[in-house]
């Protein structure tokens, strides 16, 4: 699987990062740019969701009746492009999503044509991310927040952290499909 480009579209921008830290200059825009990417990401790994938008390409040598896409949400399916017999590459239209979105989305192809024999005979472009929500971008500012004040790899003094143990709730939230 190929993962096209790099989250081209976070759900929570830079400008709204430095405005809920009440940041004004530009200073570390760098550091919060790093640290907004690091939240998002980490918090894409505790979920095992894509928060982000991101566009990916997955390849096969044949198709199957059913193909289990390993990343969710899915937001659309951009097309299903193959070689047949003839070696001639064609886009294929008659297929369905089934099951959930969210979770191990399956493109079910009811009567799958013929391939080429060819290791990329199959190529399925899609999109996955979250819906834009306010849960997903207070985690992420959470997220952020988190890791921008504890860049140190020492902290001295904190006793509990409940900004963590709400980030740890939301994260228990958006895991169990509950970001709208």
């Amino acid at each position: 699987m190929l993962q096209i480009d790099d989250a081209a579209t976070l759900p929570v921008s830079l400008a709204e990062l430095k405005a809920y830290l009440r940041i004004d200059f530009n200073d570390d825009d760098v550091l919060l740019a790093r640290c907004l990417r690091s939240a998002t990401n980490w918090l894409e790994h505790e979920t095992e969701r894509d928060i982000a938008t991101r566009n990916w390409t997955k390849v096969f040598p044949c198709f199957s009746s059913r193909i289990i896409l390993d990343r969710s949400p899915l937001l659309s399916v951009g097309s299903i492009e193959f070689w047949d017999n003839n070696n001639q590459q064609q886009t294929l239209t008659d297929y369905r999503v089934e099951g959930s979105t969210f979770r191990n989305p399956v493109i079910v192809i009811d009567e799958p044509p013929q391939t080429a024999t060819r290791s990329d005979a199959v190529t399925i472009s899609y999109t996955t991310g979250m819906p834009s929500s306010p849960l997903v971008e207070q985690a992420i500012l959470w997220a952020s927040v988190l890791f921008f004040e504890h860049r140190e790899p020492e902290i001295i003094g904190t006793i509990s952290s409940p900004l963590k143990l709400g980030l740890d709730r939301l994260i228990v939230n958006l895991k169990s499909g509950g970001y709208a």
